[in-house]
């Protein structure tokens, strides 16, 4: 249920409880106070774009880079947030996940001339080399929410590790005429087994595949980082990801290895000790390789006598048993991917 804020002014040893006010702000006023005070919505942000046109017709509010270099969504309304608003929130999200980083400097050209320097100006910081359109993070602000988009939050940034929130404001007149803006975060903390650390190095998911019994599936899996770069990732509780380079430009994330076990079968479940489930993102891979979405299921589907399943957003998702299995997957995407899509 929505949290409720109420205040309370201190005056001569009493609590006057200050008075609720409509607030009469507008969504042009909400995005000039994140330019004059930098954290109003609980960060210092860099603003990229303002109304940033989608292919839909619609606009995205404020589109955003934290000191991370991770993409921020910002969906402003001026009144109650509801599912309608969250869901054009996630079409949003789903349309910069999947475009170029070029293409986002070229958008941001209109407010920043040159994002290093801006990114250096404002965090006091190099902006980071590897920095991708990828999973975008998703704030939705509003003066309240309602249930249903309060549930949905929740439920994604719970169950499945969206990195979401909501940002509302409160606002109230003191008993002299003074107003008061308060603001309140929900902000569903995503689950990370086996460990409550969302900081992973390889040497840690590493010892987890030894005390799952899956190092030599994983050393199989990790040979693919001499074409594509390898990052550790908490990704569905530690998992491996690689990125391929487009040939137009920017990069985007392909394949994973769950080392942490924590993708499960809609049947089976999680994978027993010794089975090592990995993750392809097939219609990213046909950007990077040409070939077509299909054709490369079907090419990868054979690797293993186990049909690939759905995991939460992990569309397909392959459960290696064997050695044979995990190099017979190795050789297939080697031999989709041309070798100039290794980042450098």
């Amino acid at each position: 249920m929505q949290t409720r804020i109420k205040a309370w002014e201190v005056a001569d040893g009493r609590l006057i409880a200050l008075q609720d006010q409509t607030i009469a702000f507008t969504e042009s006023e909400l995005e000039r106070w994140l330019f004059d005070s930098g954290d109003i919505f609980g960060e210092d942000l860099l603003v990229l774009c303002r109304q940033l046109k989608m292919p839909d017709g619609g606009r995205l509010d404020l589109l955003c880079m934290d000191a991370s270099g991770r993409l921020v969504i910002l969906e402003l309304k001026r009144d109650m947030g509801n599912r309608e608003a969250l869901a054009q929130a996630i079409d949003y999200a789903s349309w910069i996940d999947a475009s170029s980083t070029e293409e986002v400097r070229a958008r941001s050209k209109e407010n920043i001339d040159n994002l290093e320097t801006a990114f250096e100006q404002k965090f006091d910081a190099k902006l980071p080399q590897e920095w991708t359109c990828e999973r975008p993070r998703l704030v939705l602000v509003a003066v309240g929410i309602d249930e249903a988009a309060e549930r949905m939050i929740e439920f994604l940034a719970g169950r499945y590790n969206v990195d979401i929130s909501a940002v509302m404001f409160n606002h109230a007149r003191t008993s002299d005429g003074r107003q008061f803006l308060f603001r309140s975060v929900l902000a569903a903390p995503p689950v990370i087994e086996p460990q409550t650390s969302t900081s992973w190095r390889a040497v840690d998911l590493l010892a987890v595949a030894d005390q799952r019994k899956t190092r030599q599936l994983v050393d199989l899996c990790r040979k693919i980082s001499d074409l594509w770069w390898e990052e550790s990732a908490d990704t569905s509780g530690g998992s491996f990801r690689y990125w391929a380079k487009l040939q137009s430009g920017g990069y985007r994330m392909v394949f994973g290895v769950n080392v942490s076990g924590g993708l499960a079968h809609p049947e089976f479940g999680h994978p027993e000790p010794g089975q090592l489930d990995v993750w392809i993102k097939a219609d990213r891979l046909a950007q990077v390789t040409g070939e077509t979405e299909e054709s490369i299921k079907d090419t990868l589907a054979a690797v293993s006598p186990h049909p690939p399943f759905r995991a939460g957003f992990m569309s397909f998702v392959i459960r290696l048993k064997t050695v044979g299995e995990a190099q017979a997957l190795i050789d297939k995407l080697r031999g989709l991917s041309p070798p100039k899509s290794k980042l450098n």
